[in-house]
């Protein structure tokens, strides 16, 4: 089941995956991602995947709306994680007690997007933003007074990839199939002999 309204913050929901009649014995995995709309369109991260499984079962996962983020900074440290909002800022900034993420400002102008920079003086950090728990998107070696941008609309993407495991790089460009979910509550998702199909099962009041 999947609720969604991409640019408010609301609560965690559930999809079915089932496989039917799946004839295909190359033991790829199902994977799912989304796209950074203000990234580059060739290349995402793997968000959820799926191993192997036999015909006729299915995997129910969580997929919440909060994202949180996080950064890392060139020595391998990792900032607590934080829940952030659309038309904000955030930026990883040095503290007494080590480095933490601070909300910066309101972008009014673009509501429809998170924005997170880097405001060391020196030094690259990799930026990471979750969604239940999951890395769904990354900008690596964002450098000093630097921002990248965020922006996700209701999409998402599932197709079979092998050796990819989740948080790594997916080049877009391969075969996959995508979803809209604007407005709607609960779905299934069904693969058949190599077809994706989203049957609707409830939409927002």
């Amino acid at each position: 089941m999947f609720y969604v309204n991409w640019r408010k913050i609301i609560t965690m929901s559930i999809y079915t995956l089932t496989i039917n009649n799946h004839s295909d014995s190359s033991h790829e995995s199902f994977v799912i991602f989304q796209e950074n709309e203000k990234a580059p369109r060739d290349i995402a991260t793997v968000g959820k995947v799926f191993r192997p499984f036999d015909n006729g079962m299915t995997h129910q996962f969580e997929f919440s709306n909060d994202f949180e983020i996080a950064f890392k900074d060139s020595w391998g440290n990792f900032t607590a994680r934080r829940k952030v909002e659309y038309g904000k800022q955030y930026a990883i900034v040095v503290c007494p007690e080590g480095s933490k993420i601070v909300e910066k400002e309101t972008i009014t102008e673009n509501l429809d997007c998170f924005e997170m920079k880097n405001d060391f003086t020196t030094g690259y950090v990799d930026c990471m933003v979750y969604r239940s728990g999951l890395l769904f998107a990354e900008f690596k070696e964002l450098g000093p007074n630097r921002k990248t941008v965020f922006s996700f609309k209701p999409n998402i993407y599932i197709g079979m990839a092998s050796g990819l495991k989740e948080g790594d790089p997916i080049n877009t460009d391969a075969n996959y199939t995508l979803f809209n979910l604007e407005g709607i509550k609960a779905a299934e998702i069904n693969y058949t002999d190599g077809m994706f199909d989203l049957v609707i099962l409830k939409r927002c009041d």
